[in-house]
């Protein structure tokens, strides 16, 4: 991403050191808001490999792909629209040495609607916790098995995979087998994938209870 941008994404300066970590900045001809839309839904299908219409071609797929790569190594990646020039795009992440020295207990969060993931967010990080979400199952499985994280929190209705089936293959897995799972649902919700689950928080989500859960899992870090 950094040294060889393509023929579809021009080159945006040096990366820089900013606070703890990289900054890098580059250039694309697909237009703003298509571009945002393409990066955040591309992972849902509309879009088939090798469809050179305009506006859905390389450049989008190249952001959505660094968009992939960015998260997996705890970064951000966002896209700034330029009237007539395109779109300009931008990454930042964490110097290794930094984040490891900081690091928090991470909570995934798996939910298929935003309003639940920033309500679960900012329960978490209230209490020290990183968090990383997903809004998908399939998702959810990948996710667990690469950052094996403290804890992960599961909405019972999710895109693609359920929460009892996400359940069933972390539990089938040696690395996820032990991290606790809590479902966004009733006991009964789960039915016979209930006894996967280390607890759970009926919705609509009540603020009190999902921190008592987070709690329950593993001592919140303390604030330095």
């Amino acid at each position: 991403m950094l040294g060889r941008p393509g023929p579809h994404v021009g080159g945006g300066g040096e990366p820089r050191l900013q606070r703890h970590q990289v900054l890098a900045r580059g250039r694309t001809g697909a237009r703003g808001a298509e571009a945002r839309c393409r990066v955040r839904h591309a992972h849902r299908g509309r879009r088939r490999h090798g469809d050179r219409r305009q506006g859905h071609g390389p450049p989008v797929l190249g952001l959505y792909i660094c968009d992939r790569i960015v998260k997996a190594h705890g970064g951000r990646l966002w896209v700034e629209s330029r009237p007539g020039q395109g779109s300009a795009f931008s990454f930042a992440l964490p110097l290794f040495g930094v984040a490891a020295q900081t690091r928090a207990p991470l909570v995934l969060v798996a939910a298929g609607d935003e309003w639940t993931r920033r309500e679960v967010r900012r329960v978490a990080e209230s209490r020290g916790y990183a968090t990383h979400e997903v809004s998908d199952g399939v998702e959810a499985v990948e996710a667990a098995m690469r950052l094996v994280p403290a804890a992960v929190v599961l909405d019972r209705i999710l895109p693609r995979l359920g929460a009892g089936e996400v359940a069933e293959r972390l539990k089938e897995n040696a690395a996820t087998e032990s991290v606790p799972l809590f479902a966004l649902a009733t006991q009964g919700d789960l039915g016979e994938h209930s006894h996967l689950f280390a607890g759970y928080v009926p919705k609509p989500l009540d603020s009190n209870r999902l921190s008592e859960a987070l709690e329950a899992i593993t001592p919140a870090p303390r604030a330095s």
